[in-house]
């Protein structure tokens, strides 16, 4: 079963209200962070989008890697429009980068494991 993402969900826990990343290419993303525990997912909900944008990577397209994670650690997506993501989130305290790194999906793409402070 896939956990829909919803703000403020009795599964999560907002992380911070008010967070600010600098991203890479230069924008940057606001908005409230919240942490999905069952699905170890960090997603920032931002008042003035439709979206949410989702930082970690989902369990259906890791279930392996996301199997050898242990309980405090997440797959932070380092790729297009969120690369730099991961060292944003450490630079603020909200997780230290583990050093370790897995391709994910089809085309490889870089995910970072983190650990959550």
């Amino acid at each position: 079963m896939v956990e829909k993402l919803t703000p403020s969900s009795p599964n999560s826990r907002i992380i911070d209200p008010g967070i600010t990343l600098q991203l890479a290419n230069g924008k940057s993303l606001t908005g409230r962070l919240e942490y999905f525990i069952p699905s170890k997912n960090l997603v920032v909900f931002d008042d003035d989008s439709l979206e949410p944008v989702t930082l970690t990577v989902l369990v259906a397209e890791a279930p392996s890697e996301h199997a050898a994670l242990g309980s405090d650690e997440v797959l932070l997506r380092n790729w297009t429009d969120l690369r730099g993501a991961p060292a944003a989130l450490a630079g603020v305290g909200i997780v230290e980068l583990t050093g370790q790194e897995v391709k994910v999906g089809m085309f490889r793409l870089q995910a970072l494991v983190a650990r959550l402070l």
